[in-house]
């Protein structure tokens, strides 16, 4: 995972983490993973495009409802 939070924050540029952002939901399910979930909201953040950062930005609040109850 440690991984793929780097990629994503410093290496993904913003057209290939617009894209990725389909599977957002199902990573976050499989890996009840919060360093993700914060790495993909910081992430979005930083989006140039505002069309693309809302797209984002609705994929990653579908990830957030993935997390088992507390």
């Amino acid at each position: 995972m440690a991984e793929t939070i780097n990629f994503i924050e410093n290496e993904c540029d913003d057209k290939t983490f617009c894209r990725i952002g389909e599977v957002f939901d199902d990573v976050s399910e499989r890996t009840q993973s919060k360093d993700f979930l914060a790495a993909i909201t910081k992430r979005a953040a930083k989006v140039v495009d505002p069309e693309e950062r809302r797209s984002v930005e609705t994929d990653i609040r579908y990830a957030s409802y993935k997390f088992d109850d507390e």
